[in-house]
């Protein structure tokens, strides 16, 4: 795994491969959907809280709650201009529709 445990592997290929499951071949989860599941259950103000008392307690904090867009970037290879928000052309023609109405 790329962030904590280098020994660790996050894939999709090969995942009933023997050597899986020796320490040089250890495979933690299946990428893609980690990820999925990433995408559709956003951090939530529970889990921000969370990761706050930990830091207090243990003083460690888990990344991927405090920048959740690091999952991207690190595990789909985006980059932060992949990750801004594109306005879409109705987007731009109902601004224009508001101001030519005024």
């Amino acid at each position: 795994m790329v962030i904590m445990y280098e020994q660790l592997e996050l894939r999709d290929d090969n995942l009933d491969d023997l050597d899986a499951y020796i320490p040089e071949g250890a495979v933690m989860g299946i990428l893609t959907t980690l990820l999925e599941w990433h995408k559709e259950d956003p951090v939530s103000d529970f889990e921000r809280a969370r990761n706050q008392s930990i830091y207090e307690a243990q003083n460690n904090r888990n990344p991927f709650i405090d920048k959740p867009e690091y999952a991207h970037l690190i595990f789909e290879e985006k980059t932060i201009e992949d990750l801004k928000p594109v306005e879409s052309l109705s987007m731009w023609i109902e601004k224009w529709s508001d101001l030519i109405h005024e």
